[in-house]
């Protein structure tokens, strides 16, 4: 298998995306719930893998990997939101909407002409959520396996697409938190 990267910038559902491939039986980098990798990425590490790429640019894998790449996309008005709240969140701070909206046009303009030379699947967030056994069928179509889509839209909360009021990552980390309890 080809190494897979599911690259993006935070917050367009790079750790959805990865629990649907991990829920296919794909070999994850990282660990469930949020699969990230502290530091550079051990691209060395990564062949045949799927890895998370957040915020890409910085840690782009080598021309030598042989890769294809997931990109997630989301409704910058909504990832912007959701980013604004995961800051507030953790820092305590606002960021500006409108600098922030920049960044990411400009972020994702230069993940899309970093990648154009590899082989892409691109599909929208909103698709996602709204629609998660369809987009489970049309990434085991790309990905040229057979997998329980079923298992795979599971890991879909079923809600709306716009930004959730609340945190998913404290859910999701509660519930590790009890698996752990009960493998104990």
């Amino acid at each position: 298998m080809k190494t897979i990267v599911v690259a993006g910038f935070a917050r367009c559902g790079l750790t959805l995306t990865m629990q649907l491939l991990d829920a296919a039986g794909l070999p994850c980098r990282g660990r469930y719930p949020d699969y990230e990798i502290a530091g550079d990425i051990p691209w060395g590490h990564a062949k045949g893998k799927v890895v998370k790429l957040v915020n890409a640019i910085d840690n782009m894998p080598p021309t030598t990997l042989d890769c294809d790449f997931i990109l997630p996309r989301r409704n910058l008005k909504q990832q912007v939101k959701s980013i604004q709240k995961y800051h507030r969140l953790v820092t305590g701070n606002e960021l500006c909407p409108k600098v922030l909206k920049k960044q990411l046009k400009k972020v994702n303009l230069r993940l899309f002409n970093e990648t154009q030379n590899y082989r892409s699947l691109v599909f929208d967030f909103e698709d996602l959520i709204e629609e998660p056994l369809a987009v489970a069928h049309f990434m085991c179509d790309w990905l040229g396996i057979d997998a329980d889509i079923q298992s795979m839209a599971r890991r879909v909360k079923r809600r709306s697409s716009k930004c959730y009021d609340g945190m998913l990552e404290n859910q999701l980390i509660s519930v590790q938190i009890n698996n752990k309890k009960c493998q104990m």
